[in-house]
């Protein structure tokens, strides 16, 4: 394992001297607090057979949860309407930023906009899982959710850090949904783009874009 460091504290910044510092072809961003299971890095590679594919969705769920806010802040991520965005749209709006796969051709492209970010002429800190989603939708690939790749990790813990949670992710979700609606890039995936699904189980099931694993699995970094 390498240990980079940073001058400043700009999680953007820290996020793009990370990949640019590896070769793999797949980069997985993911939180310092989160647990994968047994087979998910086999799990999340094999969506990318598909080569339209530019980022693939970890299934998240609460680590050791002790209280209802935990419950429900793994409940108000939604994971129940994600099959439908990757079967009927082929597009996520946001891959969550505990644990994202991307390629690292994508994130490379998209750096300095990534990085640059800013909206009603403010730099944009926060949202950092949103905008990467984003700017892989707007380079032509699609965003997917691979359900057999689970995670977990600590979600808020009290009242006040669930509503806080959400209202930063209202914001995003809204900065997001105006860009793309208003730029014009958004109406390429209208399902999850125009609407916002409520929060509850989908029967959709969860394909894996590529149908079966490719012959030779992409390498990853962490």
């Amino acid at each position: 394992m390498r240990v980079l460091s940073t001058d400043k504290a700009d999680k953007r910044e820290a996020l793009r001297r990370g990949w640019q510092a590896v070769s793999a072809e797949l980069v997985a961003l993911v939180d310092s607090d989160v647990v994968w299971a047994p087979g998910a890095a086999d799990a999340v590679r094999a969506p990318f057979a598909d080569p339209r594919v530019g980022g693939v969705a970890t299934a998240q769920y609460a680590l050791d949860p002790d209280s209802v806010w935990e419950f429900a802040g793994e409940r108000f991520k939604g994971q129940g309407r994600l099959p439908a965005f990757t079967v009927a749209g082929q597009a996520m709006m946001c891959l969550i930023g505990r644990t994202a796969i991307y390629r690292r051709t994508v994130l490379t492209d998209v750096a300095d906009a990534f990085v640059n970010e800013s909206f009603l002429g403010r730099r944009c800190a926060v949202g950092d899982d949103t905008r990467l989603t984003e700017l892989t939708l707007r380079a032509g690939y699609r965003t997917v959710f691979q359900r057999t790749a689970k995670v977990w990790s600590r979600y808020p813990g009290t009242g006040r850090e669930f509503l806080g949670q959400r209202l930063r992710n209202a914001r995003n979700f809204w900065r997001v949904r105006l860009t793309a609606l208003v730029t014009g890039w958004g109406w390429r995936y209208p399902y999850p783009c125009a609407r916002r699904p409520r929060h509850g189980s989908s029967r959709a099931g969860t394909p894996s874009p590529g149908g079966t694993s490719p012959p030779r699995s992409p390498s990853i970094s962490y």
